[in-house]
């Protein structure tokens, strides 16, 4: 690794790799023990893990992080555990970077924003929102509020809710977490 530089300047070289439709691990290592580890695939983020924590949190714990050093591991990344993030996370990360290979890819987005199940979907996510919020603050602390406000903003169903905050956490306590989501919401 080299020398502490601000986390602007190491988040633009992640762009830059985006924008080339790199493959590998970047690596941005703090001022202390802690490094960040981003996958990418053909120039799309795919995981991030961070102190401990996947997805979302990952990048929220990271926008704290002044200054780090920038390396990058070209390769093969092997398939993450469904380590989902959501757009606003992604968007924090690229800046709106897209891989030359990405842009073709854009045709098929429309089909689930067609899909007919969207509305009743969207309407039981707001309706358990204050569950899912509350469970969401005994596993992730504090950080659950912002958290929650990006990922029901970015999603279409509980389902992908639970999905992309139970990739957060560990193993043991996402199993904990979806438990207990499913009963409180288990009424409709």
């Amino acid at each position: 690794m080299s020398e502490l530089r601000p986390i602007t300047e190491c988040l633009e070289g992640l762009r830059d790799l985006i924008r080339k439709g790199s493959t590998g691990s970047v690596y941005l290592a703090d001022g202390g023990d802690n490094i960040a580890v981003i996958v990418i695939n053909l120039g799309t983020v795919e995981a991030i893990n961070f102190q401990g924590r996947r997805g979302d949190f990952a990048v929220e714990l990271l926008k704290g992080v002044p200054t780090a050093s920038f390396s990058f591991h070209p390769g093969k990344t092997g398939s993450p555990k469904s380590s989902q993030l959501s757009n606003s996370a992604v968007r924090w990360l690229t800046d709106g970077a897209a891989a030359p290979a990405a842009q073709p890819a854009s045709p098929p987005a429309p089909m689930p924003v067609a899909k007919a199940s969207e509305p009743g979907d969207r309407s039981k996510l707001l309706q358990h929102r204050h569950d899912v919020e509350s469970i969401a603050f005994g596993f992730l602390g504090p950080i659950a509020g912002a958290l929650c406000e990006e990922v029901f903003a970015d999603s279409t169903s509980l389902r992908q809710v639970v999905d992309i905050l139970a990739a957060n956490l560990p193993p043991n306590e996402a199993t904990q977490f979806r438990s207990q989501v499913q009963k409180a919401t288990s009424g409709s």
